[in-house]
This record gives C-alpha cells, structure tokens and sequence, in this order.
C-alpha cells in the first residue's frame, strides 16, 4: 500500500510502499530498540517524542499496546 511522506521518512523507506502489517512490524522494533517498553509489562509501551508527534498525541504521552499501533497509522495508508 501507498503511504503518507511522514510515515515512509519516519520507517526510512525509499519508496512510500509498505504493507500495514510491515509497518506495524517496524514500529514495534524501534520501540524495543528504544527501550520505551514499560518494564512490568512488555506488551505496553510509552511512545517518545517522535512517535507521539507521529500519531498525532499532545501532552503526557499514555500507555499504549502494540495493537493500538494499527490505529494510530491507519491514515497514513492510501491506496
């Protein structure tokens, strides 16, 4: 699928195509390189500034599970 110039830069793509579940993929290995997991639990994490400014969240950054991630791109995908 087509993706959005913001989502291919920040995934360092040099064509803006990636399927969802690549993408998710993706994310979910920056987070663990990041070491942002919350420690007492490993399906959550804590987004830092470039992914809060990614999906779009102001303030405290919350809580979120690798499953949210899917909601949080989905409008960077057209097709």
């Amino acid at each position: 699928m087509n993706v959005s110039p913001k989502l291919a830069k920040f995934l360092h793509l040099s064509e803006p195509v990636i399927s969802k579940k690549d993408a998710m993929k993706q994310i979910a290995t920056y987070v663990k390189s990041k070491n942002i997991q919350v420690s007492d639990n490993k399906r959550k994490f804590v987004p830092n500034k470039p992914l809060m400014k990614l999906f779009g969240l102001k303030g405290k950054a919350p809580q979120l599970t690798f499953v949210e991630i899917n909601k949080y791109i989905s409008p960077y995908f057209t097709e």
